[in-house]
């Protein structure tokens, strides 16, 4: 998301890598343009995500669809043929009528994909199965810990294991990560366990990357590093996550690296 407008929409730009240190930036993917709302100073795009439908051979991007004072809470879809290329409007809706902002996708082995939001005024977050094409709800999965005010929530596998990411809802000042796994995306869940330290490392989980080498597989905590020191100069910051048995633990470093051939 391009915040250089700040609380108005500039558009959602799309960079490639062939090492994930050196990026190229490839083109504004959904502008102005993309919709004729998006044209009005008092809307923005936050959140967007994309995957791969292997069976409609389409790329889909599902988003927080949002106005100046966070009163539409609505997700927004859209799909290409082309990773790179100008994204189309699907339409914008609340999940099974719940509030939807702060969101991501997963795709699980079989090809499954899940849409997952912070609803009810971000008390409660909400897990959907989605369609085989990607682009609606099929099933309301799961509501994880009601009245808890959990955000940003990044869900991935690694092995028969499933884990969930997550802050508290402290607007864009950075509180303490926390982390629950389960054996399935249904549940039951864990506890949340503390992730990093009380201020995850002035960021707030973004993604996880999967750099799976002939030897090893690498996880990359991709972390959004807002207001640094103002909105449109937010950063990333990424970092190894290292998992044993259920348990995520992260640490910092100033500089780190990884072999993407041995992983």
């Amino acid at each position: 998301e391009d915040r250089r407008n700040w609380y108005k929409f500039k558009a959602i730009n799309c960079y490639s890598s062939e090492d994930l240190v050196n990026w190229k930036f490839e083109k504004e993917i959904i502008t102005k343009n993309s919709h004729p709302i998006l044209n009005d100073d008092s809307r923005f795009i936050e959140r967007p995500k994309i995957i791969y439908n292997k069976i409609t051979d389409k790329y889909i991007i599902w988003l927080h669809w949002e106005n100046s004072d966070y009163s539409t809470a609505e997700a927004a879809v859209f799909y290409c043929d082309q990773v790179n290329g100008d994204f189309i409007f699907h339409k914008a809706f609340r999940p099974f009528n719940n509030m939807s902002r702060d969101c991501n996708l997963f795709v699980d082995d079989d090809g499954t994909a899940f849409f997952i939001s912070a609803a009810n005024h971000n008390a409660d977050l909400i897990i959907y199965k989605l369609t085989q094409d990607y682009l609606d709800v099929a099933e309301q999965v799961i509501t994880l810990w009601p009245g808890m005010y959990r955000e940003a929530p990044v869900l991935f596998k690694v092995g028969k294991v499933y884990y969930l990411i997550t802050s508290g809802a402290t607007g864009w000042d950075p509180n303490q990560g926390k982390f629950a796994y389960a054996s399935s995306i249904a549940g039951p869940w864990s506890n949340l366990f503390n992730l990093g330290d009380g201020i995850t490392f002035d960021s707030q989980p973004a993604n996880i990357i999967q750099v799976i080498g002939s030897v090893d597989t690498t996880i990359i905590y991709c972390g959004d590093r807002w207001q640094d020191p103002t909105l449109p100069e937010s950063k990333y910051i990424w970092l190894p996550l290292e998992i044993e048995s259920t348990a995520l633990s992260l640490n910092y470093y100033d500089g780190w690296k990884i072999d993407l051939i041995k992983g």
